[in-house]
């Protein structure tokens, strides 16, 4: 990727750094945006910008879209993880909330140990771009299913 880039190590380190920054900044701002606006507006709001970040990484062919892709994406990420608590909490029986909040925390805990190795093989197979599509289309497919239960109920 820094190659493709044109930056150095320590810059391209920076797409990474700068991701874990803006997530930790904005992750705690989301108890103040739920008390703001709707839950489903606000998810949604972060599955958009997720996309939209995912879409800029993968057309970037520079660093500074890049970072800007990245900071989306941690944005989007750091509303998307605190609300998923929020969610799980309000809509599960209090009975059952325990085990999908140990569900939540089983997969969040996962990601960073099988993430780093799926990376890799879609890297080496399809290219650096291709993680970020394939996100793109996830998360988009993920918003569609959100609009359309919303539509059906």
């Amino acid at each position: 990727m820094v190659e493709s880039l044109g930056v150095s190590v320590d810059t391209g380190q920076w797409i990474t750094s700068g991701f874990s920054l803006a997530m930790g900044i904005v992750m705690p701002l989301t108890a103040f945006l739920i008390t703001r606006f709707r839950t489903k507006g606000l998810y949604l709001l972060g599955l958009v910008l997720f996309v939209a970040g995912s879409v800029l990484c993968a057309l970037s062919n520079s660093f500074i879209p890049m970072m800007g892709g990245r900071v989306l994406q941690a944005a989007s990420n750091g509303i998307l993880v605190a609300m998923t608590q929020v969610v799980i909490l309000s809509i599960f029986p209090k009975e059952k909330q325990g085990g999908y909040m140990g569900w939540y925390g089983l997969a969040v805990s996962a990601a960073p140990m099988v993430a780093p190795t799926l990376g890799g093989l879609l890297v080496d197979a399809l290219g650096w771009r291709s993680i970020f599509w394939i996100v793109a289309v996830l998360m988009a497919a993920a918003g569609m299913t959100l609009i359309r239960g919303e539509k059906e109920a």
